[in-house]
């Protein structure tokens, strides 16, 4: 059973506000404020969860200003700063579209965290290994929910501030994508659990995204050199 333990999150909001509310020190209070931040919006996710919180693409921010918001960061990466600015460039012809026309499966979550945890354990040393960390969290920090009337996948990875843990919501639409989406939010995991401080800051669409990309472009190739359809079915 996967599921978010949503009452120890409720406690830990309880135990933040009451810290809170003894603290004298400044700097402590910033932290905690930000944790009680990140606390209550996961609670207000959690209860919003019975509505598929899907946007409608053409209300989608414009990828271009995102990126452009995200500049000054790169900027602190300098060695990094060519390559952001060429995709800069190249957003301005980019549209992304979701796979279409994929066969309708009937996914099964089991299957889908087992292949998971096949696709990252071939990445030998601290990706592997920070996977078997965040996967002991999984029972109580995932949740999986089937939509319907839709072929976008849709799927959400929150933190706590301050936390190396990932809550996932995981949408599943019954096509083989279901495991890609998978493997692109524990991509996020991983990130976060390394790094925990840096990808906090959500509204930095396109450097938290960049790494875990490249976990579900790898993720397609390892779909088609290890599992015919018929086994994602």
């Amino acid at each position: 059973m996967y599921e978010w333990n949503i009452k120890r999150i409720n406690r830990r909001l309880i135990e933040c506000e009451r810290r809170i509310n003894h603290e004298t020190d400044a700097e402590t209070l910033i932290t905690l404020n930000r944790i009680k931040s990140s606390l209550e919006y996961l609670i207000d996710y959690y209860d919003d969860t019975n509505t598929p919180q899907l946007i409608p693409y053409h209300h989608r921010p414009n990828p271009k200003v995102i990126a452009s918001s995200d500049q000054y960061i790169f900027k602190k990466f300098k060695p990094y700063y060519p390559y952001f600015d060429q995709m800069l460039t190249s957003l301005d012809s980019l549209v992304i579209n979701p796979i279409q026309d994929l066969p309708q499966i009937n996914t099964d979550t089991n299957h889908l965290l087992t292949v998971t945890s096949d696709f990252y354990s071939t990445f030998k040393g601290e990706i592997s290994e920070t996977f078997t960390k965040i996967q002991t969290s999984l029972p109580t920090h995932l949740q999986f929910r089937r939509l319907t009337g839709t072929n976008v996948s849709y799927a959400q990875t929150l933190n706590i501030y301050g936390s190396r843990y990932s809550y996932y919501d995981i949408g599943i639409i019954n096509n083989a994508q279901d495991y890609i989406t998978l493997f692109h939010e524990i991509g996020h995991g991983i990130a976060n659990y390394l790094n925990p401080e840096l990808l906090y800051d959500y509204d930095k669409y396109c450097f938290i995204e960049t790494d875990t990309l490249f976990w579900e472009l790898v993720g397609y190739d390892y779909l088609t050199d290890h599992l015919s359809l018929a086994k994602c079915i």
